[in-house]
């Protein structure tokens, strides 16, 4: 592994933790998992969105 896919691979968990997931999961098992694949999700959805962001961005600017 290199150093540049270590740190994407450090922030996004940061950014798993400090935006998405409670400070401390009191739920166990199948539920646990939940939460995480749902803090997982969230974080997708919101990196999808700033790219379709400066996709229409560089398009727009593209245009003009």
């Amino acid at each position: 592994m290199t150093k540049h896919t270590r740190t994407t691979v450090e922030r996004t968990n940061s950014e798993l933790k400090d935006g998405f997931l409670p400070d401390t999961i009191y739920k166990r098992g199948a539920h646990a998992r939940y939460e995480i694949a749902l803090a997982i999700l969230l974080t997708t959805m919101k990196k999808v969105r700033n790219v379709l962001i400066l996709y229409e961005q560089h398009k727009a600017h593209r245009v003009s």
